[in-house]
């Protein structure tokens, strides 16, 4: 039968979370789960209560494991904490374990989970019996501290002759509730009643005798209920006169002490019983054999006490103490009645044993006896006995027993170096058989030994401070370890020491693990994934790898964002979704090439259109990654735009140019042979070397440069012949230039001080955003090269209204209001006999290889492009500030701007099919459909649309469906179905889930085919009026 658990888990992958329940219900559990992924969720689960354990992922989108536990433990809840992480490593690990987490599991090896869980659930339930324990002893201590503070004794002094009070006490005055005026003159029986069974001497017969007796007796008082106390009476003589002595002992606490002992043993699982032991009539003592048998006549003081610890079946009618010999385990017998017998034999008064009982389910217990023998008669004894039932501590001794041979067996072969010092004189106590041989010592060479008698510390100093912060701190201290074996090599650990104590003395115990190869890999492998993403991040084309197996990319390089124009997020989510940019002309092409590359043929040019609507021609090729086996595991692509290189190519097919187009012309001949020559040689040398797949990035490396150089280059020389396509649109320069600033920190470096200066309420100017950061980035780095040992870059945005004297004075200016863009720099300045030459294509300053000469030409052409002008300030020494003008749109300009921008959304009187199981949303969906003056129809699920289709078929003109629905139909087979009867109507999916979870089947095109959900009534309008819009044509499964 499975145990149950309640779980609460802190998970944002769903997947995740069933993962984990499926791992604890293999390993025994009925789980009842709650998955959370915020705080306030979080908080709210914990306010509920329940909860036996909590299992967190480390690195959740809208909140962490580390704040999930200190919200765990703010609650109060004493809950076991386990973080479950598949990115978690041993440094994380170490500071959650400090933080209070009580373990953590790697997600590839949930193995671990169902013993982590059951450990740490038994440490809860220690922890709260542990508390619980604390909480009734210092309950008992103090109810019983006031019960011995205010025992008293009352005493009274009564005259034998007349039975008059003569004295009293205070503590009579308390008991009696009276004066002692009050009580002197009384008589004793107005006090308390006679106890037929208390018989005093008589007073005149044997006066003097100092006979006394005792009994118990009820006390009525004045103005409250009747006391019980023991009472001592005993005669005196005073001044040759007899009195009576009565002393009164308050016994109610007593009594109630008697009752609340009968409930403590009750709860401390003790039976006390007393017996009359009786021997056979022949048997006599003095011969010193045992008597043959034994009878026993029980007796309980709670026989209910003595049912709750050791449960008997008795039947209705019977006593327990009929039943208690027969529960005796039938193998101890034996040994009990020999026991006995000697202690009858030998005279002695009392015996103590350990025996078993069985209970009316079979149940083993466990009880130690105390008992004392006291003689009646010859041949008979009272037995008093303790019986306490000692169950939990034989099965945790035995346990104990088990976990020790257990752990010695862990301790001598675990992998993991572990070695105990004794903390007085620092000499190995114990080491086990990892240590020895990571250490290269033998057994006999360690123990008895220092470490610094075998110099296993590289630096001793290191081991002193660990040891200081472990008695600091009182817990287990982390840390990387260098060590020295014994032929002299340095090793690295990971290491952890903890003070225990063994014997009462103090020692530490060191656990070391060796991952000095492990250490040189990571080291080798993070280099080579710096170099790697330093190389790939860095290049203008799209390095992508793909797993062969499953077509899945898990690597994108940022070029993608840059080229496609998409995110490489969603290339990770659906790795087909770039070709949806692919023009429809090439799509059926590059899908047949596809088909090629795990061959290693793949080699392809198409189009691409980009979501701003520009086109790009892409140059890809792709080849196969083996493994020894000679097995393709993983493909390699590198895609390039070649946009610039073709718009290039029939600039250069133009017959007439100007004279700088003549000179830019040369300079490209020039450059792309040298690029083109480069590409070649390392091209053919590299495919020779891939099949040996040796030394190949480095030419990877020097083609990527190459490329890379080749896209900058294009690149400006098309902004410069301004042939490229301007994306221009209402814009204020103050947020395009304001959202480059930390990008231009990292670009500056930390000598060169930033300073942006940006006038409030600048007016709008219409532009291309992308064209003003290429320009605001060709000055900033102009400026970072004429600063070379530091020095202060500023930018400055303001509004000017520029007159006709100002017009006079600078040529290239015109009357009207313009935003100013000035950068200004502290650097070299520029001397005046080259300050005309600045702007022509590929003249530069810089030495051969560092620079193409169309960083400021391609300034000089976005701004002409712009209809602006640029003008310059420079000073060789002191430095350099360019100044761009751009005309100011008017408030009328820029909101008739705005305005062409949002076109208006037409509706229609068409019919619409509405299938969402969400009333609400298919109640505004619906509502907001009908204002645009659509006939709509609702259905809550697909089985009910298709309950509806027949009476609607030839009224709907398009179907809006949910992708996932209940009753077992989905929204893609309700549109296959209902193609399959009307194949022109038209489709239109729409979802909350991940397109790559629900629609990998589908061609699912956003503002097309498809609306994602959150989506708003606008989104609705255009996407159905488009849709409607179109030619009938069946949708792309």
């Amino acid at each position: 039968m499975k145990k149950p658990l309640r779980v609460l888990i802190v998970e944002d992958s769903e997947d995740d979370a069933k993962l984990l329940i499926r791992e604890l219900s293999r390993g025994g559990y009925d789980v009842t789960a709650k998955r959370v992924e915020t705080g306030d969720d979080l908080r709210a689960a914990l306010g509920a209560g329940g909860w036996d354990v909590i299992l967190s992922d480390y690195s959740l989108p809208h909140f962490s494991g580390e704040a999930a536990l200190r919200t765990a433990q703010e609650s109060g809840q004493d809950l076991p904490f386990i973080f479950v992480s598949g990115t978690m490593g041993e440094d994380i690990a170490v500071g959650a374990m400090k933080a209070g987490a009580h373990d953590y599991v790697m997600k590839n090896n949930l193995a671990r989970l169902v013993p982590a869980i059951e450990r740490e659930l038994r440490d809860a339930i220690e922890r709260q019996q542990h508390r619980e324990a604390e909480t009734q002893m210092r309950m008992s201590e103090h109810k019983y501290r006031h019960l011995f503070r205010f025992m008293s004794d009352a005493a009274l002094l009564i005259s034998a002759d007349s039975d008059r009070i003569i004295d009293a006490n205070e503590q009579a005055e308390i008991l009696f509730r009276r004066t002692r005026e009050q009580l002197l003159g009384a008589t004793s029986a107005e006090l308390y009643p006679r106890n037929p069974h208390l018989q005093l001497p008589d007073r005149a017969g044997e006066a003097g005798s100092h006979v006394s007796g005792e009994s118990e007796a009820l006390v009525p008082r004045a103005g409250g209920a009747p006391v019980p106390v023991h009472v001592c009476v005993s005669r005196v003589e005073l001044y040759d006169r007899p009195f009576t002595l009565a002393l009164f002992r308050d016994i109610s606490e007593r009594k109630r002490t008697e009752a609340a002992l009968r409930n403590v043993l009750r709860h401390a699982r003790t039976i006390v019983a007393d017996a009359v032991v009786t021997a056979p009539e022949d048997w006599r003592p003095d011969k010193g054999k045992p008597p043959a048998s034994l009878g026993w006549e029980w007796h309980f003081a709670d026989a209910e006490a003595a049912q709750q610890v050791l449960p008997l079946e008795v039947p209705p009618g019977r006593e327990y103490r009929e039943f208690w010999d027969a529960a005796e385990h039938p193998d101890d017998r034996k040994a009990s009645f020999a026991k006995i017998s000697q202690c009858l034999v030998s005279g002695a008064r009392s015996w103590q044993q350990e025996f078993r009982a069985l209970d009316r389910g079979g149940r083993v217990h466990y009880f130690v006896q105390a008992a004392t023998l006291e003689p009646l008669g010859p041949r008979s004894w009272q037995a008093m006995t303790i019986n306490t039932d000692i169950t939990d501590r034989v099965l945790v001794e035995e346990a104990l027993r088990t976990s020790e041979e257990r752990l010695a067996t862990i301790f001598n072969l675990s992998p993991t170096g572990i070695c105990i010092v004794r903390a007085s004189d620092d000499h190995f106590v114990e080491a086990n058989r990892a240590f020895l041989s990571g250490t290269g010592f033998v057994r006999e060479e360690v123990i008895g030994r220092t470490p610094a008698d075998l110099k296993l510390w590289s630096e001793i100093t290191d081991r002193a401070e660990i040891l200081r912060e472990c008695r600091e701190k009182g817990a287990a201290v982390a840390f990387r370890l260098m060590g020295r074996k014994k032929n002299g090599e340095i090793g690295v650990g990971l290491s952890s020491v903890a003070k225990i104590v063994l014997n009462g003395q103090d020692h530490y115990l060191w656990m070391i693990q060796d991952i000095t190869e492990l250490d040189r890999a990571e080291d080798a492998r993070r280099e080579s994934e710096r170099r790697f993403r330093q190389v790939a991040e860095n290049i203008d084309e799209v390095f992508w790898l793909t797993d062969a197996s499953t077509g899945q990319k898990f690597y994108v390089s940022p070029a993608y964002a840059r080229i496609w124009g998409r995110s490489c997020e969603a290339v990770y989510a659906d790795p087909l979704s770039w070709l949806e940019a692919v023009c429809k002309e090439d799509r059926e092409r590059v899908r047949d090439a596809l088909s090629a590359q795990v061959g290693g043929t793949y080699d392809v040019e198409y189009r691409i259109v980009r979501p701003d609507g520009s086109v790009r021609c892409i140059h890809e090729r792709a080849f196969p990654v083996k493994d020894s086996e000679g097995k393709t595991y993983r493909i390699a692509g590198v895609a390039s735009d070649i946009t610039q290189r073709r718009e290039l190519e029939e600039q250069f097919r133009q017959a007439q140019k100007m004279e700088a187009v003549g000179q830019l012309a040369g300079g490209i001949a020039h450059d792309f042979n040298n690029l083109l020559t480069v590409i070649q040689l390392q091209s053919s040398l590299l495919v020779q070397r891939l099949k040996e797949d040796r030394e190949s990035e480095q030419g990877m490396q020097q083609i990527m440069d190459a490329a890379k150089r080749a896209s900058n280059l294009t690149r400006q020389l098309l902004t410069f012949s301004r042939r490229q396509t301007q994306t221009a649109r209402t814009v204020d320069l103050g947020e395009v230039i304001g959202s480059m600033t930390k990008m231009l920190r990292r670009i500056l470096g930390e000598d060169i001080m930033l300073e942006s200066r940006f006038a409030p309420g600048l007016p709008p100017v219409y532009a291309d955003p992308g064209m003003m950061e290429q320009v605001l980035m060709n000055l900033v780095v102009n400026a970072r090269d004429a600063m070379p040992s530091g020095g202060r870059l500023t930018i400055s945005i303001d509004s000017m209204m520029l007159d006709a004297e100002y017009v006079l004075a600078h040529p290239p200016a015109k009357e009207g209001r313009y935003v100013c863009l000035e950068v200004t720099d502290t650097g070299c300045g520029i001397p005046p006999e080259i300050r005309t030459r600045i702007f022509e294509p590929f003249f530069t300053t810089k030495e051969v290889g560092k620079g193409t000469g169309l960083g400021l030409a391609t300034v000089f052409g976005i701004v002409n492009q712009h209809r602006g002008w640029l003008e310059l300030d420079s000073e060789v020494g002191k430095g350099t500030t360019f100044r761009i003008f751009l005309p100011a749109l008017s408030q009328a300009a820029a909101e008739a701007a705005m305005g062409e921008e949002t076109p208006a959304i037409r509706g229609g009187t068409e019919s619409i099919l509405l299938v969402e199981d969400e009333s609400l949303v298919r109640a505004l969906a619906s509502a907001a459909l009908r204002e645009r003056g659509y006939r709509v129809y609702e259905a809550d699920n697909a089985v009910h649309a298709l309950e509806k289709w027949g009476s609607i078929q030839d009224k709907v003109d398009l179907l809006l469906t949910d992708l996932i629905m209940p009753g077992g139909v989905s929204g893609k087979d309700l549109a296959d179905e209902l193609m399959r009867r009307s194949p022109s109507l038209r489709i239109i999916y729409t979802t909350g889930h991940s397109t790559s979870a629900v629609g990998q089947q589908l061609d699912l095109k956003s503002g097309i085919n498809y609306l994602e959900k959150p989506y708003s009534f606008s989104d609705l309008a255009v996407i159905v009026r488009r849709r409607l819009d179109e030619a009938p044509h069946p949708v792309a499964r």
